[in-house]
């Protein structure tokens, strides 16, 4: 998820983050549920393996995942809580630019917490 230059949002590397919802689904530790519009509630990934996936309107292979990261465990030292909307699109198996932060790896485009809308789509 990170390079070796960042790991953990106080950068001592000893405080790890939650991996991604991707990373997460991909190792079978969750398993997305698919929502459409209306309300939902989403507990931390700190007490809950909780994961919406939103496909509607995307091109198959392509997608949403959300998840609430808030400023706990892992997470405790991120700036502040919120929801993480990753943009997957599993057609893009590799990468050729470098992982820096605020990027996710090859097929996961991320909005870090607080998380604004990804790819103009509205949530």
């Amino acid at each position: 998820m990170f390079d070796g230059e960042f790991v953990g949002f106080d950068f001592s590397q000893l405080h790890p983050p939650h991996l991604s919802a991707w990373c997460k689904a991909r190792l079978g530790w969750v398993t997305p549920t698919e929502i459409g519009p209306g309300n939902h509630t989403a507990a931390p990934v700190e007490t809950s393996p909780t994961v919406y996936r939103i496909s509607a309107g995307y091109p198959d292979g392509e997608y949403l995942l959300v998840e609430s990261r808030q400023k706990a465990g892992f997470d405790a030292g991120m700036p502040q809580g919120g929801l993480a909307v990753w943009h997957i699109d599993e057609a893009k198996r590799t990468t050729s630019r470098r992982v820096t932060r605020g990027r996710g790896l090859a097929g996961e485009r991320q909005s870090l917490p607080g998380g604004a809308a990804a790819g103009g789509r509205r949530v």
